[in-house]
């Protein structure tokens, strides 16, 4: 039996219990992934992962949900200072396999239950991306009309500079205050982008649900925006601290948690025309490369 096979057999009796399922792996790292709810009915997801280290004899065990960070075992196996688990031989190898099974069923599943509670106050669910991706033409209909612009007249810096200023105009309101005038902002961005660039909304599931503007002719290797989280980053300092559920289960020297920094909120114009510029930049990196060889020889 290979690697893979050891670990979708033995770890799978200890998850596939819980609702997960095996994915796959990349002969790296082997996941199960699951959809649950939490206390507040959202839809939570969830991945476990076995992961070889590229560098060392160890394997690591990962535990990732919506709006976490990636938690190891020195997060919520008591007193671990350790990463991963160390072998030499393909019988150490299957021990280890045994060893985070163990984990997993005494400390993995209660930690995973506990992280289904979201860190952050303030982020979008899957409703409200669900709601640009379906609604974003009347939602941006809506905003025109409030406020009696014509975007066909704009270009988009000139939309950019609109949308900050009407964040800065709600910075001191509540989250579900302003929720519904992100959408339309981002919606808007779109509209006009889409006059230069065509573009298009596309949801993408990953540990989120995400609805990036995509688009479609352009020779970036990067061809999407996420203008809502542009957005929520320039309404708000993001206020990444401990909720009080969080600190009673996480360990302090836990380094996938730097969670006690409250960072400044971002330039929202600035940040917009920057990525806009990056997935709308005329060359790829092939003719990147080749007019830079042109010009030594014409040196």
């Amino acid at each position: 039996m290979n690697r893979e096979l050891w670990i979708k057999d033995i770890i799978g009796k200890v998850l596939e219990p819980e609702g997960f399922s095996y994915i796959g792996s990349d002969k790296i790292s082997s996941e199960f992934f699951r959809k649950v709810k939490n206390s507040k009915g959202e839809v939570i997801r969830q991945i476990v992962s076995l992961q070889d280290s590229q560098y060392h004899n160890m394997i690591y065990l990962n535990l990732k949900s919506t709006r976490h960070h990636g938690y190891r075992i020195n997060s919520f196996v008591p007193d671990c200072m350790e990463h991963g688990l160390y072998f030499e031989t393909e019988e150490e190898y299957k021990k280890a396999i045994e060893q985070y099974a163990s984990i997993l069923s005494q400390y993995g599943i209660p930690f995973l239950e506990k992280i289904k509670e979201p860190i952050l106050s303030d982020y979008f669910a899957d409703e409200d991306m669900e709601k640009l991706f379906y609604e974003h033409e009347q939602l941006c209909k809506s905003l025109i009309k409030r406020e009696n612009i014509k975007i066909e007249q704009w270009n988009v810096e000139q939309a950019a500079e609109f949308m900050e200023e009407k964040v800065l105009e709600v910075k001191e309101k509540s989250f579900e205050d302003v929720k519904n005038l992100l959408l339309e902002l981002s919606a808007l961005f779109g509209a006009v982008a889409n006059q230069f660039h065509p573009c298009q909304w596309k949801l993408q599931e990953t540990l989120i649900l995400n609805c990036d503007l995509e688009f479609l002719k352009v020779k970036s290797d990067w061809n999407r925006m996420d203008i809502s989280d542009i957005l929520l980053s320039g309404w708000k300092e993001r206020e990444e601290k401990r909720t009080k559920n969080n600190t009673d289960f996480c360990e302090k020297r836990d380094r996938f948690m730097n969670l006690n920094v409250t960072y400044p909120p971002i330039e929202i114009k600035k940040e917009l025309l920057k990525k806009y510029n990056q997935v709308t930049f005329p060359y790829s990196k092939e003719e990147i490369v080749q007019l830079f060889l042109k010009s030594i020889e014409e040196d």
